[in-house]
């Protein structure tokens, strides 16, 4: 029997699968093994849709919409408001953080090079249309994690709702993500979201292009992710010719407060 970990890395983002299989000959059938199981509330996280994303010395990191010690109580789905958890080699799980009201975090983490973690909820903030928030290891092995709430969507044509996951820029900071709603034609978004000058002070977001639905634009995007030169890659989940979507580039401006293209 022969054991193989695959890391795949879409933009930015590490995604980890554990296959375990058996190679005897070209018809053999490949299996996989089941690493973890989740309990859901209120000890374990509950019903994970997005992947996971590989810090230092091999610890998975990923979100759960459900389970967790928080005090919501959802008819379909159970107890809990949604967790993030790790998973350590071989293999343990821990709930890092709980969200105390309906937050329902929903896409992939991102990770920075300090291994702080970044994500977004899909409700939940000031005005219950997401957030942006933050996860800070311990000082030291065996410390709480730190959660931070960075920024709350307004919902409205300033600010967007229920965004995606974020892309981080290394060498600044600044964090880059969509919204499937809102903005000025209530189409999603694509915003960014740029750290204080000074500690405690408050992130800035900025909307950098709306989304209108025409038929040379999409609707409702999904994610983004940084490539070359700063130019932001993505996909929205309708709109463009035939109404089935898009891939999309949004290229910064040649100059500090031009419009990106």
């Amino acid at each position: 029997m022969a054991t193989c970990r695959r890391i795949l890395r879409t933009g930015g983002t590490l995604f980890a699968a554990l296959l375990v299989f058996t190679s005897l000959t070209s018809a053999q059938t490949s299996t996989a093994r089941t690493i973890w199981s989740f309990e859901g509330a209120p000890n374990d996280g509950s019903l994970p849709r997005a992947g996971l994303v590989l810090g230092v010395r091999d610890i998975f990191f990923g979100v759960t919409p459900y389970g967790g010690s928080g005090p919501c109580t959802n008819a379909t789905f159970g107890a809990g408001c949604g967790a993030v958890f790790s998973l350590t080699p071989a293999w343990t799980e821990a709930v890092l953080y709980s969200f105390p009201s309906h937050a329902e975090p929903r896409t992939a983490l991102t990770i920075s090079h300090g291994n702080a973690l970044y994500g977004t909820t899909a409700y939940g903030g000031t005005f219950n249309q997401g957030t942006v928030f933050s996860m800070t290891p311990p000082s030291s092995s065996g410390g709480a994690w730190t959660e931070a709430t960075l920024y709350s969507f307004t919902g409205d044509s300033d600010g967007g709702a229920i965004p995606s996951s974020v892309a981080i820029d290394g060498p600044t900071g600044v964090l880059y993500g969509v919204t499937g709603q809102g903005g000025t034609s209530n189409k999603g978004t694509v915003y960014s979201l740029t750290p204080p000058a000074g500690a405690g002070g408050a992130w800035t977001e900025t909307v950098l292009y709306n989304f209108t639905g025409a038929p040379d634009d999409g609707s409702g995007p999904t994610g983004v992710t940084i490539g070359g030169g700063g130019v932001l890659y993505g996909t929205t989940g309708v709109g463009g010719a035939a109404s089935a979507g898009t891939v999309f580039s949004l290229t910064p401006p040649a100059s500090e407060g031009g419009a990106w293209t």
